[in-house]
């Protein structure tokens, strides 16, 4: 089911309902994380190598996380 998509819920408004609140929560703990990690940093520390391990690393596990799920 999970990688097998069902268009006509789109239009659903209560899968954007929960898709919206899915991604403010994700944006609010991605923040707190974000000045979190930043108060540790180093000033010689490479940022868009740091952001783009971080960001691949959260899609995997997500990823990973709702295969998992959905068994």
């Amino acid at each position: 089911m999970y990688l097998k998509p069902r268009f006509e819920e789109l239009l659903n408004p209560d899968v954007w309902r929960a898709a919206a609140s899915q991604a403010f929560f994700s944006l609010s703990l991605g923040m707190g994380g974000m000045l979190t990690y930043a108060s540790y940093l180093k000033r010689d520390q490479n940022l868009p190598e740091s952001a783009t391990a971080i960001a691949f690393t959260d899609f995997s596990v997500a990823f990973i996380a709702a295969c998992w799920c959905s068994r």
